[in-house]
């Protein structure tokens, strides 16, 4: 049994590394998906008004400072680098008393993985 169980195993780990992309994908879709609350209209960077809803997207910096990598055996990690990642996901108040509110871009697409790993599972078993 050793042979269908190792089997089974390759194709699990090969599905969950082929979600990584759909989760990729799907980060990528919060962060320019124009549905973020925002208390106030902001003069971005390139001199366009963002109201309220809007996307995370200003200069593009966070949104391309996104990165994976595989760590171990069916372990990835996914970060943001930007020095204010974590007060674009999470939230902050800052020294002057202004309110950012959160914009948690990574609840809804690992809310998603399950989906992914069962759709490149079952996909691969037609291979």
């Amino acid at each position: 049994m050793a042979g269908p169980r190792k089997a089974l195993l390759k194709r699990a780990e090969r599905a969950f590394a082929e979600a990584q992309d759909d989760l990729t994908d799907a980060f990528r879709a919060e962060v320019e998906d124009a549905k973020w609350a925002w208390p106030n209209d902001t003069i971005r960077s390139n001199g366009s008004r963002a109201g309220s809803p809007r996307s995370v997207v200003d200069t593009g910096a966070f949104r391309d400072s996104y990165s994976r990598e595989n760590v171990g055996p069916s372990t990835y990690r996914h970060a943001w680098t930007v020095p204010y990642a974590a007060a674009v996901i999470n939230g902050a108040v800052l020294k002057n008393g202004s309110v950012l509110p959160a914009r948690d871009i990574t609840q809804g697409p690992l809310a998603q993985l399950p989906e992914f790993f069962a759709r490149r599972f079952n996909a691969a078993a037609t291979r």
